[in-house]
């Protein structure tokens, strides 16, 4: 790759010529200040060698003789002879002399048989012998400018003639080779052998070193590459198109502004004021097509098959961005007194005078004396199937230039904005007929639109340098929609390219009040990243949302301030970013690549691609509030009107006897879900071993069978597995750690027990298995290392102790450091080396590779006997470490996004997953022998002690298996998968992770559900997948099984702005158990919010408890709604059950409120529901949990009891098998039992011991 070698200081003035010395140590530039000075660089070193002013005339070529030691200047009809000594310049004017017919305008020069030669205006070229006066005269072109002259290499023969010396080109297309008495060699005419040019004016021609080849660049943007024999002669052959056609080709006039990204291709498209639409493809980084609209073209759009172009035209001459321009100032002339007209004379009648247009872009023109274009506002599709690109359909409605278009999502509408403040939609299925026309209030131009994932909406932006103004239209009517609308706060963007918003404001420099600065926003597809052009030429990458000014990003260059960035664009799969410049009218394409090596964006995680270890950094947590600042007054207010304050179950039940229920002896006995970050692997028989929550599972895919070790004291944060497969190692939230055998499932040895004050981070076992180590996630990280002599983990003995750094530690691994135990930690921005000697421990802070920092993810041994570890970093880079000298050795590219994982290997070498969904296989040289893609997002990976099989634990909530050796990948385990939301703090259903929200039982199975839309069904005895699964189509908030067969899913999340989830809040579908088929579906409106809970009654009654309080009626067999019972809780529905006979419903509150209601929305009283029998027992408000422990009592089913801490209680005491409250327990029939937390993305089955 090219890597820039000298940069000039900065200026604030332009460079108006560069010359290299002949033997290229030297480099002269002539700035465009007041003096025209001349500075001479040591590019090498970057020294300032000497400088001279040359006086007022503009300088427009520069030239070194053979020694270095002279320079020739020439510009605009005078040129200068500089001499330079040392670090001295003089300079002496240049004397064109009379017999010359006076001054000249000086073209170019170059240094050529032992005198400088210049080239003119008028075709013509002068030498300059051995003074500073021009003489012998040569005409070279007819007519026309001499626009360039390259000097050749001249031969070591001192004494050779008639050498190629100079080739020199014209302004009429004409390239001609000379000798050094300025004598042809060789012509030839560009216009005869590229009749296809869109140009025929040379801008510059070089020959390569053997003179073989000839590149001519031309006005037109294009750089062609001729064969052209040396030697001269006429009976060589003439030169010929090597390419058959441009080698470099680009656009050619005024401004650029239009780029779009092909949605399945590795292509973009440009389009700009030459009138041209190219099509580039970016694997061959070439023009494959090309076609002329007519207008200046601002900007375009593929469909999303990419089968059509969208092409907005119009716009003005050398004008700015869209929302550039001011308000039109109209100078309007006071009347004139009216003078009487004398006898014989005429009253003189003033020429008519075009009226004040109203339209605010024609406003705009009419205040600048411009006329609107011909084909201003139109817009023209072109078709992409054929070979040639060919104009489909042309419309014309708008009268300000189309400054943004954009297809729907869905293809079926066409949106254009335009100058005159409005958006023009139209029909794309109906041959892009007009269907109507979105007004903006303010009159300010539309610079950008976004249509909202489901076509339904488009969202305009309107400025005016920094008047701005967001509106909402819905695409069916036309109509403007209040920002507040529900449909609006709601909405997912399917692009976003506006500059306003608060989603990318990081894209504004700190403190920055220019919103025009900004030309191009966009996001990449996948929400992770955000680019940014401005005005300066700068190009901007940081991580999205970027919420605040002056966030953390990194900037690159390389477009000219001219205009700055007219457009950047993500291309497919967000692998390429492509940018243009407005007034260099280049296209760049630029890979998008997480890079290791260290900057200040990098080190605070401004653009880390991984959002999981944001966490590492260190932050300052304040307290804030959200609000206006009456809230409180408010407050006040309500709580003088409350009155009398409505008791909680616990005060409604104090004095009543407690802890009167009886637990009932059941056992974890089978797990539906996975904890993807904790760790996995194989043991001794080969069966996988991985976490879910609190519980560490074993599971035996073959015979679709789980063992369960349910002994920690909180959700397990790191398991890892002894290289033998013998032992398990977890540590949890709680600070516990525990070794237990990983075929059995028993506890093996409690290390530590948990207190609950911090969680462990990190876990390892050494090679030999005779020792462990942990690290702690408080404040020190501290570092604890267990041995056992015998290695059987019955005699383990705390070995050593020691505080750590106080960075967050995302790993801890064993090395071989010779004669002591070395072990290696690492996480934010370190790596720590650690030795034990004794029972003693030291440390040793690790050095980065030339000293370049970067934040650490994982690792791990590289092996015995190689004395090196193995790190993982955010950007995909491997780095190998040597133990001896705690340097890093090595570097290597493993992964294009995060490494997540690194496991060791029985021999050596490791095993690494990364967030780009491939699992790779590196030996003990670091070298990948294995590769393979398991799709989506790979947080851990594990392999058996033979490398025969691995296990890649997914963020999606499965966990697939590989067989090396025919690469054959199958899903293993498949638990809920989440979808991404932002939503309300308080939603129980879904929370920040877009996790498991329900549950339910039925005889021989379990069912669950969550914001992915997807119900799945697992059947006891039927292994880790589901048996069957049905989609929603949108997330579901509350699942019940009735006993005719059927279950019902309430759909709803609650879900606010930014979500993947689509929520329809009310809508309730029956379902088969047996066949998961549809059965039918019911509708009620969502003004009671989304659902929480639900539970059958005796019959076909189905009852859904809701966010806003009320409880929902529904007909199973009827697929109906029956009927609301009431409105009146006073919060979130979190419990609920129905007596035997119907007569009453029980319903408790997020807030302890306590309720009975009759059939018909009743309130009865606490002593009306004494005695009743309750069809579930799962009504958690009752006397008999008033003392349960844990955080409280969460819910409840029979003879089991969860907590808010994660524990379910049952006769063998409490187990801590859930990482957050259990918001769920049911019946599974006579089977057994059902537990959820959201927490976990699980579903628990227990059965009878």
């Amino acid at each position: 790759a090219s890597k820039v070698v000298f940069t000039l200081p900065s200026t604030s003035y332009g460079i108006s010529a560069v010359a290299f010395s002949t033997d290229g140590s030297l480099i002269a530039v002539a700035s465009q200040d007041a003096d025209h000075t001349v500075f001479v660089y040591s590019w090498v070193d970057g020294a300032l060698k000497s400088q001279a002013k040359t006086g007022e005339g503009k300088i427009l070529c520069l030239a070194f003789n053979d020694t270095g030691k002279q320079l020739v200047a020439g510009g605009v009809k005078n040129f200068s002879v500089i001499s330079i000594a040392g670090k001295n310049m003089s300079v002496k004017q240049g004397q064109f002399g009379s017999a010359l017919g006076g001054r000249k305008v000086v073209t170019c020069a170059c240094w050529a048989g032992g005198d400088f030669v210049l080239g003119t205006a008028a075709g013509k070229l002068y030498r300059l012998e051995g003074g500073r006066k021009l003489t012998g005269e040569t005409e070279v072109f007819e007519k026309g400018h001499v626009n360039c002259l390259t000097s050749l290499k001249a031969p070591a023969d001192p004494e050779a003639a008639g050498y190629p010396a100079v080739v020199v080109a014209g302004e009429f297309g004409v390239v001609k080779i000379l000798d050094e008495t300025l004598g042809e060699l060789k012509a030839f005419d560009l216009r005869a052998i590229c009749p296809t040019s869109k140009s025929k004016i040379v801008r510059s021609a070089c020959l390569n070193k053997d003179s073989r080849k000839l590149l001519v660049a031309t006005k037109g943007s294009e750089i062609f590459e001729f064969s052209t024999p040396a030697g001269g002669g006429d009976e060589e052959e003439e030169p010929k198109d090597i390419n058959a056609g441009a080698l470099i080709v680009g656009h050619s006039s005024d401004q650029l502004w239009g780029c779009a990204a092909h949605p399945v291709k590795n292509e973009i498209a440009t389009c700009g004021d030459d009138k041209k639409v190219n099509l580039w493809d970016l694997d061959s980084n070439k023009l494959v097509r090309s076609i002329g609209v007519g207008d200046f073209a601002r900007s375009c759009d593929y469909s999303p098959n990419g089968h059509l172009l969208a092409v907005g035209l119009g716009g003005l001459r050398n004008g700015g961005a869209a929302g550039s321009y001011g308000a039109p100032i109209i100078e309007t002339k006071a009347p004139e007194e009216e003078t009487e007209v004398g006898e014989g004379e005429e009253k003189r009648v003033e020429e008519d005078v075009e009226p004040v247009p109203t339209d605010p872009w024609l406003k705009t023109l009419y205040a600048k004396g411009v006329k609107p274009r011909e084909k201003e506002g139109a817009v023209v599709v072109l078709s992409l199937l054929e070979d040639e690109v060919r104009i489909v359909c042309s419309n014309q409605d708008a009268t300000g230039y189309i400054s943004d278009i954009k297809f729907s999502p869905d293809g079926n509408l066409l949106a254009a904005a335009s100058m005159d403040s409005s958006v023009y939609i139209y029909n794309c299925l109906k041959d892009f007929v007009f269907m109507g026309k979105c007004v903006t209030s303010g009159g300010l131009p539309i610079t950008h639109i976004d249509w909202s994932a489901d076509s339904a909406y488009v969202m305009g932006v309107g400025m005016r340098n920094n008047e701005t103004q967001v509106s909402f239209f819905n695409a069916s009517d036309y109509t403007s929609v209040e920002a507040d609308h529900e449909d609006i706060v709601n909405a997912r963007w399917n692009t976003w390219t506006s500059s306003i918003g608060r989603t990318v404001a990081g894209c504004f420099p700190s403190g920055g009040k220019d919103l025009s600065v900004v030309n191009s926003v966009c996001r990449s597809s996948d929400s992770g990243l955000v680019a940014s052009g401005d005005v300066s030429g700068a190009l901007k990458i940081a991580r999205y949302p970027s919420l605040e000014t002056g966030a953390a990003y990194k900037d690159f260059s390389a477009h000219s301030s001219q205009g700055g960035v007219g457009k950047v664009v993500f291309t497919k799969s967000d692998s390429f970013v492509a940018s243009i410049g407005v007034g260099d009218r280049c296209v760049c394409v630029w890979d998008v690549l997480v890079d290791d090596e260290e900057d200040d964006a990098d080190k605070e995680y401004g653009l880390s691609d991984d959002s999981d270890y944001v966490l590492m950094a260190p932050v300052e947590v304040e307290d804030s509030t959200v609000g206006s600042g009456e809230t409180g007054g408010v407050e006040e207010e309500k709580k003088e009107d409350a009155g009398a304050v409505e008791l909680t179950w616990r005060e409604k039940l104090a004095g009543q006897e407690a802890g009167g229920y009886e637990l009932t002896d059941y056992e974890l006995q089978a797990v539906y879900g996975v904890s993807s970050k904790a760790g996995l692997g194989y043991n001794l028989a080969g069966d996988a071993v991985y976490a879910c929550g609190g519980a560490s599972v074993i599971y035996k895919g073959t015979e679709k069978k789980f063992t369960v070790f349910s002994g920690s004291d909180g959700a397990v944060t790191s398991l890892v597995i002894s290289l033998d497969g013998k032992y398990g190692l977890a540590g949890d939230t709680s600070g516990g750690v525990k070794v237990f055998d990983t075929c059995t499932g028993g506890l093996v040895m409690d290390l530590v027990s948990g207190t609950g004050a911090a969680g462990i981070a990190a876990a390892a076992f050494s090679a030999d298995g005779k020792m462990c180590a942990v690290v702690g996630s408080d404040k020190d990280h501290t570092l604890s290392v267990f041995s056992s002599p015998s290695g059987s983990w019955a005699d383990a003995v705390l070995y050593a102790k020691s505080s750590n750094v106080s960075a967050a530690v995302s790993f801890v691994c064993f090395a071989d450091g010779g004669d002591a135990t070395s072990l290696v930690t690492g996480g934010f921005n370190h790596a720590m080396f650690w030795t034990l000697r004794g029972g003693n421990i030291s440390s040793k802070k690790g050095k980065f590779k030339d000293g370049k920092i970067q934040p650490l993810t994982c690792g791990a041994s590289l092996g015995a006997g190689t004395g090196k570890v193995v790190t993982g970093g955010v950007g995909g880079t491997l780095m190998e470490w040597d133990v001896a000298t705690c340097s890093v050795t090595k570097k290597t590219i493993a992964h294009t996004k995060c490494v997540t994982s690194v496991s060791p290997m029985v021999g050596g070498g490791v095993v690494t997953s990364g967030k780009d969904g491939f699992v790779k296989v590196f030996d003990v040289e670091l070298m990948s022998s294995s590769s393979f893609e398991v799709g989506g997002v790979c947080m851990s990976a594990g392999v058996d002690g033979k490398t025969t099989k691995l296990l890649a634990a997914m963020s999606s909530g499965c966990v697939k298996e590989v067989v090396v050796d025919s690469g054959y990948t199958g899903s293993f385990i498949d638990g809920a998968k989440g979808s991404w939301s932002k939503g309300d703090a308080g939603v129980r259903a879904l929370g920040a992770s877009g996790r498991l929200s329900c549950a339910a039982g039925f005889e021989g199975g379990v069912l669950g559900g969550g914001g992915d839309g997807i119900v799945r069904k697992w059947s006891i005895g039927g292994g880790a997948l589901p048996s069957g699964s049905f989609d929603c189509g949108a997330a579901v908030g509350a699942l019940a099984v009735g006993g005719n067969g059927v279950f019902v899913a309430a759909l709803g999340s609650g879900v606010v702005e930014d979500s993947d989830v689509r929520t329809v809040e009310g809508t309730v579908l029956f379902v088969d158990v047996a066949t998961m088929e549809g059965k039918g579906k019911a509708q009620k409106d969502s003004s009671s919010g989304y659902p929480t809970c639900a539970v059958f009654g005796s019959g076909d009654l189905c009852y859904v408890g809701m966010s806003g309080g009320s409880v929902q009626v529904l007909d199973a067999a009827k697929c109906s709604y029956e009927s609301t019972v009431t409105e009146g809780i006073g919060g979130k529905v979190v419990s609920l059950d129905v007596s035997s006979d119907g007569a009453l419903i029980a319903v408790g509150g997020d807030g302890g409120q306590m309720k009975f209601f009759s059939a018909k929305g009743e309130e009865k009283s606490l002593e009306d529901a004494a005695g009743a029998e309750w069809v579930n027992s799962t009504f958690i408000y009752d006397a008999k949990y008033l003392e349960v422990g844990g955080g409280g009592v969460s819910s409840v089913c029979g003879g089991l009891v969860g907590t808010a801490g994660g524990s379910v209680s049952v006769a063998s005491g409490d187990l801590v098998v859930h990482g957050g409250s259990v918001e769920g327990l049911g019946k599974c029939g006579e089977t057994g039992f059902w537990s959820f937390s959201g927490a976990d993305n699980a579903v628990f089955f227990w059965g009878k011991r």
